[in-house]
């Protein structure tokens, strides 16, 4: 890399590019790499904002079946997970910010989703498309999908050799993964990582503690702001 320095250089008469080898390179606000949105603030929220409109659009490409009313909600929910879900968590893993935050973000977006799952001609009252809706919003639980994607990966990363690249950052930015621990030590999320069992009772338990779906009316505790 240090033999390369000539090579690269920023133009001083415009901050708009810099010069590789005497070729011009824009240089862009933000990027699409691997699906994921990057941008010089490395918000996760540019990424999730970008997923969800993909989400969306993929929701609308399966709308004549999802939102088909002689369709099992039950059946309509699987297909949600394996079609839309999986584009909007889509690099969520890599997602650094508070977990509580990210997953009252989510619990706003499941809102709207299950909104839509229930949206079927000849509906009844709207007092019971509501009910309604508060069913499927447990049912599809972005929150919890979005926990368990996180913290597997985060238990994978944890027990991994030494060299591998990925648990170097994670071991050099431990604190910005720390609160996605949920109460564990450092010390503590090794240990019990080394036990694939014992990793995933765990993520289960703060799936349940940590990942129940609000409904649209319910209020987020000052807490998780």
């Amino acid at each position: 890399m240090s033999g390369n320095r000539h090579i690269i250089k920023r133009i001083r008469d415009s901050e708009e590019h810099i010069a590789l080898e005497e070729k011009k390179i824009q240089i862009k606000e933000s990027e699409v790499y691997l699906g994921s949105k990057i941008n010089g603030t490395s918000s996760w929220r540019v990424d999730l904002d970008r997923r969800h409109s993909l989400a969306v659009a993929k929701f609308d490409s399966l709308r004549k079946v999802l939102c088909a009313s002689s369709l099992l909600i039950s059946l309509k929910v699987k297909l949600f997970k394996i079609s839309v879900s999986t584009v909007l968590l889509y690099g969520s893993e890599c997602w650094l910010a508070n977990p509580k935050i990210v997953i009252s973000e989510l619990r706003k977006r499941n809102w709207t989703f299950a909104w839509m799952l229930t949206h079927t001609r000849g509906q009844k009252k709207m007092k019971d498309k509501v009910e309604k809706a508060k069913k499927v919003a447990k049912l599809v639980n972005l929150p919890a999908l979005m926990i368990r994607r996180k913290m597997k990966w985060l238990g994978q990363l944890l027990h991994e050799d030494v060299d591998v690249p990925s648990r170097d950052v994670l071991f050099s930015k431990k604190e910005w993964f720390l609160p996605w621990f949920f109460g564990l030590s450092w010390e503590e999320a090794i240990e019990l990582s080394r036990d694939e069992e014992d990793w995933d009772d765990y993520i289960e338990h703060c799936v349940g503690k940590h990942a129940l779906p609000m409904a649209k009316t319910d209020k987020v505790s000052s807490e998780e702001q």
